[in-house]
């Protein structure tokens, strides 16, 4: 009968640190997870948008320097 006492004291105490444990660590681990997250999706849109203005960049220098050629094939024809 003593050992059934220890195990049903030993069932609290762990069952209470197991709580501790969920509260001071797990918690507030989840909730730094989940920002985390968050900062990931924002930094994934943020480079989407970056990769579209890449793209207009380029189109607009490609442009820029077809005027150019153009330019200079007309100053080197006078």
């Amino acid at each position: 009968m003593e050992w059934l006492s220890v195990m049903v004291q030993s069932t609290i105490v762990m069952t209470f640190i197991g709580g501790i444990f969920s509260y001071f660590i797990l918690k507030p681990l989840n909730v730094s997870i989940q920002k985390l997250d968050r900062s990931v999706e924002k930094l994934g849109e943020k480079s989407q948008m970056m990769d579209l203005r890449l793209v207009k960049v380029e189109e607009s220098t490609k442009s820029a320097h077809h005027r150019i050629d153009h330019l200079e094939e007309s100053l080197e024809r006078k």
